[in-house]
C-alpha cells in the first residue's frame, strides 16, 4: 500500500520523540543508580526491565504510526531522538534530578530528627534510673544465687553423709 510522504515524516518525527522517550527512560534508571546503590545481580535485573519497556515502546510506536511495517527510517529516527536527548537534556536532568532527590533526603532525615528528639530526651531521662533498677535487679539476683549455692553445697554434704551412713549399715 504506498504511503504518502506526510505519513513517513509523522511517522519519522514520532521515532525521533520515541527516541527521546527512551533516553529518559534510561535517565530514570541513571538517577535511581545515582541514589540508591544497589548490587550487581540488580543493575543486570534493572537493564533487562530497560529493555523490555524500551522494545514495548518501539513496537508500540511501530504499530501506532506505520501500522507495523518496519522501516530503516523509524530506527534512524530512534537514534537520532537518542542521540539528540542525551547531547541536549540528559546531563542536566540528570544532575538537576540526584541533587534534588539528594536534597529531599536531607530533609527527610532531618525531619525524622526532629519528630524523634522527644523521644531520644525521655530515653535519655529513663535510662539512668532504668540502669539503676536493673543494677539493684542484679545484685539481688547475685545474692539469691549465692545464697541457693551455699543451700546446695550444704544440701549436696548432708546428701553424701546420708550415703556414707547407708553404706556403713
Amino acid at each position: 500500500m504506498p504511503v504518502g510522504i506526510n505519513v513517513e515524516v509523522r511517522t519519522f518525527f514520532y521515532s525521533v520523540m520515541c527516541g527521546m522517550l527512551t533516553g529518559l527512560i534510561y535517565d530514570f534508571f541513571r538517577i535511581k543508580r545515582k541514589t540508591i546503590k544497589t548490587g550487581t545481580l540488580f543493575i543486570y535485573l534493572e537493564d533487562l526491565v530497560y529493555w523490555f519497556i524500551v522494545a514495548a515502546v518501539v513496537f508500540a510506536l511501530i504499530f501506532y504510526s506505520n501500522d507495523g511495517e518496519i522501516r530503516g527510517y523509524i530506527f534512524i529516527g530512534i537514534i537520532t531522538g537518542a542521540v539528540l536527548y542525551a547531547l541536549l537534556f540528559s546531563k542536566v536532568i540528570v544532575n538537576v534530578s540526584v541533587k534534588l532527590l539528594n536534597l529531599l533526603g536531607r530533609a527527610i532525615k532531618f525531619i525524622f530528627f526532629i519528630v524523634l528528639y522527644p523521644f531520644r530526651i525521655v530515653i535519655r531521662l529513663l535510662s539512668y534510673p532504668a540502669k539503676l533498677i536493673s543494677g539493684f535487679i542484679k545484685k539481688l539476683f547475685r545474692r539469691i544465687k549465692a545464697s541457693l549455692r551455699i543451700k546446695l553445697t550444704k544440701v549436696s554434704l548432708l546428701r553424701k553423709t546420708l550415703r556414707n551412713m547407708i553404706k556403713k549399715i
